[in-house]
């Protein structure tokens, strides 16, 4: 868990630059969520 949460935080901060990919970053935390809720269930 720890590593995707890492991943994640990671995602969010190397994208913070750029300005076009504010939907890649939806996709990837629709992504991320998807699979806490497997993980979690």
């Amino acid at each position: 868990m720890k590593i995707l949460s890492q991943f994640g935080s990671d995602i969010g901060r190397s994208v913070q630059n750029q300005t076009g990919t504010k939907v890649i970053i939806k996709f990837f935390y629709f992504i991320y969520f998807l699979l806490i809720r497997l993980l979690v269930l």
